[in-house]
């Protein structure tokens, strides 16, 4: 009983998440759905020592009160729009102009009620944006290279844009939606990626974990 103990001590302790800003712990219920938080508490019951049996109170802070379901994930690739072309000796024609396209997709949220998306888009691309009609269309600014990564997190416990994990400041341009007019309710959504990427490798990742009320 003194590992089951401990392991549990260990675990409820959380040191690897309290270390990382902005990291919540999951708490999963039977029915495959959690909650996101911290742990906050645990209280042994001494009363129960006498018949050689740990007992204790775990208190879990949540970050909201719902429960979210697995997480789903739909990616599109951007698909350029060219000009024109040159034609020339080679594998492959010289193109003139052209780069800035557009491509879109069908998110399916579930759930109960609204859940926030986290969008992740991955370069190569220079001024991108994601329009959810019905919802919001969110502008940015700046470039990403072919091994960088925006991460736009709109859930009410993050709103924040970051590139490669760090802070970029600036990048949300006020031309377009706020983070906080993302909230996406149960139902299906046209997903529309832009931006200016002549090579047309560039990605845009929605990730949505349905809410509900209930586990």
């Amino acid at each position: 009983m003194g590992d089951v103990w401990r392991d549990l001590l260990g675990v409820w302790r959380a040191d690897e998440i309290r270390d990382r800003p902005g990291v919540h712990a999951t708490l999963m219920a039977p029915s495959g759905r959690h909650v996101l938080g911290m742990p906050v508490e645990l209280d042994p019951n001494e009363e129960y020592r006498l018949f050689d049996t740990n007992r204790a109170v775990l208190s879990f802070e949540c970050v909201d009160d719902l429960w979210y379901g697995p997480e789903e994930q739909t990616t599109t690739r951007l698909a350029p729009t060219f000009t024109g072309g040159l034609p020339v000796p080679a594998a492959v024609p010289f193109v003139l102009g052209g780069g800035t396209g557009e491509s879109d997709s069908i998110v399916q949220v579930g759930g109960d009620v609204a859940a926030w998306p986290v969008f992740e888009v991955r370069g190569p691309i220079s001024d991108p944006w994601i329009d959810v009609p019905g919802v919001g269309r969110l502008v940015f600014r700046g470039q990403l290279a072919y091994d960088q990564v925006l991460q736009v997190d709109t859930r009410p416990w993050a709103r924040w844009v970051k590139r490669d994990g760090a802070a970029f400041p600036g990048a949300l341009s006020p031309a377009g939606a706020r983070l906080s007019d993302m909230a996406m309710r149960p139902g299906s959504y046209r997903v529309i990626f832009g931006g200016y990427d002549p090579s047309g490798t560039s990605l845009l990742t929605v990730r949505v974990s349905p809410a509900f009320t209930s586990f």
